[in-house]
């Protein structure tokens, strides 16, 4: 019996250590001057949002603004099908809450 169980117990740690990584969130940010920024895996709604708008700072925007976040965002890949250059703003002043 002591045997049994010490293999079921090596399984069940096999089988969550290799389990998939938490899915990350995900975050578009566009600027009136047109700048973009985007990411992925971020640990929060509220992580990507703040490094989305750090990003399109850094691309020379001005007044940037998301342009919407999901959760399940886990490549460079999946941001960019999502927030594809030149997206246009969905959200923010006058166009609706993010």
């Amino acid at each position: 019996m002591h045997k049994q169980l010490i293999v079921v117990t090596s399984v069940l740690v096999l089988a969550v250590t290799s389990a998939p990584a938490w899915a990350g969130w995900g975050c578009g940010a566009k600027s009136a001057n047109g700048a973009q920024g985007r990411n992925w895996s971020q640990s929060s709604k509220a992580a990507a949002i703040a490094d989305a708008i750090h990003v399109c700072r850094d691309e020379g925007g001005t007044k940037c603004r998301i342009m919407s976040c999901r959760a399940n965002v886990d490549t460079e890949e999946q941001a960019l099908a999502l927030w594809p250059p030149d997206t246009p703003l969905t959200c923010g002043p006058g166009l609706g809450k993010c």
